[in-house]
């Protein structure tokens, strides 16, 4: 495999897919709201969002002085995408908002929960308080009247987006028919990279060697350029994700612009083909 020839087609796809995007971006916010399952849609665009911000930095900052910070941005960047991946492939095979209704609702209240539980216990340990974290109390703190099987209900929600399940959703449980069937296959490198930034965002001493004594100088830069050509993989794919579900709303308005993305992915197959 010619690894410099793959970086440079991804480079070249991300710049194809942000000009259309850039292009078409007051159609896609107006369209978001009319098109069929929108709660999916409005959840993938917010994520090119978030995805576009942390993405930005990471290259703004792709030099040895940010390799630390940058092993540990890109890890975030591949918990977004896989979140976005999630919810767009459930879509695709459930033809409904469920996962994005799971995102929004489920999860959200989950993280609410964890959250205030966690001030809670820390107020219980500031003065003294045993079990201040109880249901009860949470309610009081929330306004709410949620019973144990409502909470478990919600937790079970949250759960389906731990990224080990998720990982495992897309490993197992997407139907051989369907095109991101192989996702997996395309992405050993993220998924171990996945693994070895964990240090980085927990202080571990794997990352701190891997910083000043393990890493030459050379290493550490090969990895921030994968880190880079994968965060940009992962940033365009969640906006094809968006398109092709919009020229399935409105192809006569969205194909024009989407011609040079359509060229550049039949120029691919073509290639692969002939290889083959």
């Amino acid at each position: 495999m010619d690894t410099q020839s793959d970086d440079r087609r991804i480079d070249e796809r991300y710049r194809i897919v942000n000009g259309i995007f850039s292009t078409l971006r007051p159609k896609i916010v107006a369209d978001i709201q009319r098109a069929k399952h929108s709660l999916t849609l409005h959840m993938l665009y917010r994520a090119t969002l978030k995805v576009d911000t942390l993405v930005g930095l990471f290259l703004k900052h792709n030099n040895l002085e940010h390799y630390y910070p940058n092993s540990i941005l890109f890890r975030t960047i591949v918990e977004h995408f896989l979140t976005a991946l999630f919810v767009g492939i459930r879509n695709d095979i459930e033809k409904s908002d469920e996962a994005a209704l799971d995102y929004y609702t489920g999860y959200l209240d989950s993280e609410i929960i964890k959250r205030t539980a966690y001030d809670l216990r820390l107020e219980g340990m500031l003065h003294n308080v045993e079990k201040n974290d109880s249901l009860e109390n949470i309610n009081r703190a929330l306004d709410q009247a949620w019973s144990q099987s409502d909470r478990e209900r919600i937790h079970k929600v949250e759960y389906r987006f731990d990224i080990k399940n998720i990982m495992k959703f897309l490993i197992h449980g997407i139907p051989e028919s369907h095109e991101y069937a192989d996702i997996m296959d395309s992405y050993p490198v993220l998924i171990k990279a996945y693994n070895i930034t964990s240090s980085y965002v927990h202080g571990g001493p794997t990352a701190e060697f891997e910083q000043y004594e393990w890493f030459e100088a050379s290493v550490q830069q090969t990895r921030l350029d994968k880190f880079g050509t994968f965060s940009k993989l992962m940033a365009l794919q969640i906006k094809e994700m968006i398109l092709f579900r919009l020229l399935e709303y409105s192809r006569r308005e969205y194909y024009p612009a989407c011609i040079p993305l359509e060229m550049f992915l039949r120029e691919k197959y073509v290639s692969q083909s002939r290889k083959q």
